[in-house]
């Protein structure tokens, strides 16, 4: 869902979607302009690979990790999802990208 929304530019959306503590750390605006910055320079989601899993069980938070292809570049996605009540809710979001950061 995260890519579609970001495929389709609903940067808003995601973050008005997310967590008290995404909202904590990060305003609306930057996030935006986060996500604007990774559509703009490495387009739409190609394929996305799962390489990590990391539970951490007493914060309640699941850490999954993508290899992401877009269509001009890759990254390396990590995902921060806080679980509750069988809901999982974006809690935080990065992207480690060469092809972002030469951009």
């Amino acid at each position: 869902m995260f890519h579609s929304q970001l495929d389709s530019e609903k940067y808003s959306v995601i973050y008005q979607t997310a967590g008290a503590r995404m909202k904590e750390t990060t305003s609306e605006l930057n996030f935006v302009k986060l996500l604007q910055g990774v559509h703009q320079a490495l387009g739409t989601v190609q394929d996305s690979v799962p390489k990590g899993v990391v539970f951490q069980l007493a914060q309640g938070t699941i850490r999954l990790d993508y290899d992401t292809t877009f269509a001009r570049g890759t990254g390396r996605e990590q995902f921060v999802w806080q679980v509750r009540n069988d809901e999982a809710i974006l809690y935080s979001y990065r992207i480690d990208s060469r092809d972002l950061a030469g951009k």
